[in-house]
């Protein structure tokens, strides 16, 4: 068992924070016009949509050490059909290819306006961008923590991505987990510890069966997740 304020494993998942999606961007009015190849549309798979705890949830409530409370409010949105676009230098002659296509994106929106907290957490498909005339695609459930105020004065308290279906993409990143940790007296089993990419020792847990489970925010102040409603 670890107790989540000694955890020495800040490394764990370093390499796996940074989005897949750096190199895309959001495609510009005359999508799909001024690409150089348009590679269709990418569904999510069924199950896929189901993949984390926040369905049919309202609030996340979670409380710090002194046993005061804070609730997360949600919004969802489904996007089917959002443009996505990827520009790659082309191998053989060096010039600038530009690759566009289609694809759902499902997100859960929660946000506390007294902490100027925002956890968003969107399920959506990727493209193999090493190969992407393949069209070589896996789901994955991408996670975003952050918090307005605090030091620095904008604080992304964390990033992570995992993935849910492997369908045809070609390498495999391997999950790592935690047994368990124990956070302000509460117990939580397989966990998986992000670290902030921006510094200042902000962390979050993250678990299937809860979602985020415990988080430093951008003020050192450490809350843990208590219940849905």
């Amino acid at each position: 068992m670890i107790r989540c304020h000694k955890l020495i494993f800040a490394i764990i998942l370093g390499c796996f924070l940074l989005s897949c999606r750096n190199d895309e961007e959001v495609a510009d009015p005359d999508f799909p016009k001024t690409c150089d190849y348009s590679l269709g549309y990418f569904e999510l798979l069924p199950e896929s949509y189901t993949a984390t705890p926040y369905d049919g949830v309202n609030q996340i409530i979670f409380q710090d050490s002194m046993g005061n409370e804070i609730a997360l409010n949600d919004s969802v949105e489904i996007i089917m059909h959002q443009p996505v676009s990827y520009s790659h230098t082309d191998s053989t002659d060096y010039t600038r290819k530009r690759y566009c296509w289609y694809q759902d994106k499902k997100t859960f929106l929660f946000t506390n306006d007294s902490l100027k907290l925002t956890l968003r957490v969107s399920i959506f498909p990727t493209l193999y961008l090493d190969s992407p005339m393949e069209k070589l695609i896996k789901d994955i459930l991408s996670i975003n923590l952050k918090q307005e105020g605090g030091n620095p004065i904008s604080s992304t308290i964390g990033n992570f991505v995992k993935t849910i279906n492997q369908r045809t993409y070609p390498t495999l990143i391997p999950t790592l987990e935690l047994d368990s940790i124990t956070c302000l007296d509460k117990v939580f089993y397989n966990a998986q510890y992000v670290i902030s990419p921006s510094g200042g020792g902000f962390y979050f847990y993250y678990n299937s069966t809860y979602g985020v489970i415990a988080f430093k925010d951008a003020y050192g102040k450490k809350w843990r997740f208590e219940r849905f409603e």
